[in-house]
């Protein structure tokens, strides 16, 4: 799990939250928007989980988005 960037033809930036199975590479949810913020993420996992089985481990970037209350709270 972790965040890609890229900007418009008009130069406003994309931020792409990729959640990614390592064990079968299946992309399992690509998120686009201006911004993502931890409760953001948090809605993506819970609605994974009622999807898939919740996995043992979860693989993330360090970014404030990952590291914030709102994902602590969740585990």
């Amino acid at each position: 799990m972790d965040f890609q960037f890229d900007a418009t033809a008009g130069g406003r930036r994309l931020k792409f939250l990729a959640v990614i199975d390592e064990h079968s590479r299946l992309c399992l949810t690509i998120r686009v928007g201006r911004r993502c913020r931890a409760e953001d993420v948090v809605a993506v996992l819970e609605e994974l989980t009622s999807l898939y089985p919740a996995p043992a481990f979860i693989r993330s970037g360090n970014g404030p988005e990952f590291i914030e209350q709102a994902l602590r709270d969740l585990v």
